[in-house]
């Protein structure tokens, strides 16, 4: 098999465009879709959730509570960022590897191997990113989802920005110093 080519940068970066540019847009164009997603799963998630209690003759008296109503906005930020986070790793992934399929099998490869690896190494695990991002949704503060001992929401927040931060850069600095002319 042949080396990969990199295909529309190489076209980009002919036209002049900035090789780290190019990579942080497109990446803030994976994150909108993240976004617009997420917005579309929650927006249907609710119409089918109030539906199916109708329909199963549950009440829907607290669906109009204002203190979840309230949160829900936070909920919503904090779950899109996780995401963006965990995006950011495996764009990072794909970008390294220039496959597409890596980004993705190294991200499933991740999420379990973090999953067992909780089982002995708890205290390591938690600042991995799959646990970050558990964390930094709330997920863990009843025992679901981050361990036994997940990092504090606020924490895992600033730790999800590093771990994405930290992504990008390793996919900008690899293109940047990448041979694209092949």
């Amino acid at each position: 098999m042949g080396r990969r080519s990199w295909g529309t940068l190489k076209v980009a970066v002919a036209r002049g465009e900035s090789r780290s540019r190019y990579m942080v847009l497109t990446f803030a164009a994976v994150a909108t879709f993240l976004l617009v997603g997420t917005l579309a799963a929650f927006t249907i998630g609710v119409v089918v959730a109030y539906l199916g209690a109708t329909v199963a003759g549950v009440s829907t008296d607290g669906i109009s509570d204002a203190d979840t109503l309230r949160q829900l906005p936070e909920w919503f930020a904090r779950g899109w960022f996780a995401m963006a986070e965990q995006g950011a790793l495996g764009f990072a992934v794909a970008t390294l590897a220039r496959s597409q399929l890596a980004g993705i099998g190294i991200g499933i490869a991740l999420y379990f191997g973090e999953a067992f690896a909780g089982i002995f190494l708890p205290d390591i695990v938690r600042y991995l990113p799959f646990n970050v991002a558990n964390a930094a949704v709330g997920f863990g503060e009843d025992g679901f989802g981050a361990g036994p001992d997940p990092l504090p929401q606020a924490s895992a927040m600033l730790l999800a920005g590093v771990w994405l931060v930290g992504s990008l850069l390793v996919a900008a600095v690899f293109t940047e110093r990448a041979d694209i002319t092949d």
